[in-house]
């Protein structure tokens, strides 16, 4: 089940990887994490390996591996997420990209 997250504007909407801040041990890179749409229509799909740099820092837990958190709705708009790297990546729900990423 994709956790749905609306947009302000209410024609946008995120959903989110169903495991939210845990990935299976068998994971794979191409897992989709993030999916942003435009009153239903897909606009873009976000990668887990578009989120990760070093898949050697996910922690492992007793059962699968802790990628980072989903912090939802900033500010400005955006869709933020947090890596365990300490990664916070910021994206335009209208395009689906990454619009800053404060260290």
């Amino acid at each position: 089940m994709w956790q749905p997250a609306l947009a302000d504007d209410g024609d946008h909407f995120v959903t989110r990887f169903d495991g939210i801040n845990l990935l299976p041990l068998d994971y794979r890179k191409d897992y989709v994490m993030l999916s942003f749409y435009r009153r239903g229509v897909l606009i873009r799909e976000v990668h887990l390996n578009e989120l990760i740099q070093d898949f050697s820092k996910l922690r492992r837990t007793a059962s699968h591996y802790y990628w980072g958190n989903y912090w939802g709705w900033n500010e400005t708009g955006h869709y933020v997420v947090e890596t365990l790297e300490g990664r916070k990546i910021a994206f335009d729900v209208k395009t689906g990209l990454p619009v800053q990423t404060p260290r």
